[in-house]
């Protein structure tokens, strides 16, 4: 029986005014054990704060370039459509997640808000990794260090993914460590330093778990993190 509800971020459409996200997030965490619950982009702090009280656990989304101004840097000619609500918002809930010991499970995008939301910086633009083949197909590998969340998930030191990003981790924050290079030096994965579960990919597991049990496993490795608790509980 389901007992671990996990918050998806959702994106926006701004033409049609709609919160929404791919399925294949909700299918992952509700096949895997969990009880999937959407959070559209809220702005207002006490909300975010009890929403995240409320939740067993985050999983921040996919979806569109991050504002540069958020790590101190100036805006390229390389950044695409940036949403200052949603930056705004996924910076906040992961901060307030991370204080109330949440386990983080971040997903491209995602994984490079949890970076910034603790003091990192990206790459604004790189090139060959934004595949042209379907969103299911892997085309790169990445080397995945032992002993990490992202190996215990997998099982394997080379596993091949898809790729949809053309930013990256540029410094890492000091909280984490890196768990996942690809063979060009691009960070693939990180992991928060103290925190039972809290873990950031830059591929799109979401589009593989169905075809694959080693990303099946990294929803249901989330899933019962969820499911055990929060490492700690810090009053906000």
């Amino acid at each position: 029986m389901p007992n671990a509800v996990i918050g998806i971020t959702c994106r926006k459409d701004i033409k049609n005014n709609w919160n929404y996200i791919p399925e294949q997030y909700v299918k992952a965490v509700e096949t895997t054990g969990g009880i999937p619950l959407l959070i559209p982009l809220l702005e207002s702090k006490e909300c975010i704060k009890e929403v995240a009280k409320k939740i067993d656990g985050l999983l921040l989304s996919g979806g569109s370039d991050i504002n540069p101004v958020l790590y101190k840097e100036k805006v390229t000619k390389w950044i695409r459509k940036v949403d200052t609500i949603r930056d705004a918002f996924e910076i906040y809930i992961t901060k307030i997640a991370i204080l109330l010991g949440l386990p983080i499970l971040g997903i491209c995008r995602g994984c490079q808000i949890l970076n910034v939301a603790a003091g990192g910086t990206l790459n604004q633009h790189i090139l060959r990794h934004w595949q042209k083949k379907p969103v299911d197909c892997k085309t790169h590998e990445i080397e995945i260090k032992k002993g990490t969340l992202l190996f215990d998930a997998i099982g394997k030191e080379q596993v091949k993914v898809n790729s949809f990003h053309h930013q990256s981790i540029k410094t890492l924050a000091p909280e984490f460590k890196v768990s996942a290079v690809a063979n060009n030096g691009i960070i693939e994965a990180i992991e928060h330093k103290a925190h039972k579960f809290v873990l950031g990919i830059q591929f799109h597991a979401e589009y593989l778990w169905q075809n694959d049990c080693s990303f099946k496993n990294i929803f249901s490795k989330f899933v019962d993190s969820c499911a055990r608790g929060a490492t700690y509980y810090e009053k906000i």
